[in-house]
């Protein structure tokens, strides 16, 4: 009876194994790579982003360095706004780009 019982578990379990181990459809594999090259180009088209960011960061950082003492108040003021507003854009980009390459 313990053999038969033995016999019955092992046969369940091999066949849960085998069925769950089976190769994927050649269709579920094109979706697969369809899916990664997708997110490549989703982290490509960030870093473009990130890199515009950073370089309009640093030419209005530059503008505001040269024209410190011809500057005014106001235009200090607004160009600040401007740096904090491209530098939470810059964070959350940076961010999205993080997701889509721990996926890749």
């Amino acid at each position: 009876m313990l053999s038969r019982l033995r016999d019955w578990v092992k046969s369940r379990f091999t066949s849960n194994a085998s069925s769950s181990t089976s190769t994927p459809t050649p269709r579920a594999q094109r979706t697969a790579q369809e899916a990664r090259e997708d997110r490549a180009h989703s982290v490509t088209a960030l870093q473009l982003e990130v890199r515009r960011l950073q370089q309009e960061i640093t030419d209005i950082s530059s503008t505001v360095e040269d024209n410190a003492s011809g500057t005014s108040a106001r235009m200090r003021t607004a160009a600040e706004a401007k740096l904090a507003s491209l530098h939470s854009a810059l964070e959350q980009k940076q961010r999205e780009v993080a997701k889509f390459q721990a996926r890749i």
